[in-house]
């Protein structure tokens, strides 16, 4: 028999594997991002024809953009981070492994909204003394009355909740990647960066550039 030995081309090609090229993954992930928004998009705007001025589709459109990214294109379809593997094996690999992770993730959306919140109520506080106006108790319990950020008065903490789980593909599967490859904290860096450069999204929806790249300097920090 004569053995038929595979050329240098097809041995590379079938060496080939997208989780070995961190940014060739970090592409990967943010086409599969803009597709599962666009896909999204189009079943609870379009199909369904739901409002996006309601709460309800607001958080259901991103929750969905979310799971279709994060628990189908990319353990399924892309095979990041860690090219086949079993469900049980994904989701320990991007450190969702339990119940505890799930946890933690929604106590983060929380804290990270109360502490932008009293943020913003501090930011107040400075901006009237540097108008020398006085800080009386009136003043302080408009400022510090954080109801008006909760339901019924706002929706607002309610359709945020889905973006806690841009964790999944940004420190969950894009971290995980480069983590292969560089060092913690290049890796950390650069994932970040990418994480950043996906709020570029925000310009094709109408908002003003300026306030885009302030997005994008403040998520990548």
């Amino acid at each position: 028999m004569i053995a038929i030995q595979n050329s240098p081309k097809q041995a590379a090609r079938k060496r080939f594997a997208l989780r070995e090229h961190p940014w060739l993954s970090l592409w990967a992930v943010m086409i599969a991002t803009v597709t599962s928004l666009a896909l999204s998009g189009a079943l609870i705007y379009g199909m369904l024809g739901l409002s996006d001025a309601k709460p309800l589709p607001q958080f259901l459109q991103p929750m969905l953009f979310h799971v279709l990214t994060g628990f189908i294109i990319a353990p399924f379809i892309i095979r990041l981070p860690k090219g086949k593997r079993t469900y049980r094996q994904y989701l320990d690999d991007i450190g969702l492994g339990g119940g505890q992770p799930w946890l933690r993730l929604i106590a983060l959306g929380v804290t990270c909204s109360l502490i932008l919140a009293l943020s913003q109520a501090a930011a107040s506080v400075i901006y009237r003394l540097t108008e020398g106006l006085p800080l009386n108790g009136a003043f302080l319990r408009r400022v510090f009355d954080l109801s008006s950020d909760l339901p019924p008065r706002s929706w607002g903490f309610f359709t945020s909740i889905p973006s806690a789980f841009e964790e999944v593909a940004f420190r969950g599967i894009v971290l995980t990647v480069f983590l292969s490859r560089y060092s913690k904290r290049t890796s950390i860096v650069y994932s970040a960066l990418g994480f950043g450069l996906m709020h570029l999204l925000n310009l094709a929806v109408g908002r003003e550039p300026v306030w885009v790249l302030g997005q994008v300097v403040w998520a990548f920090i």
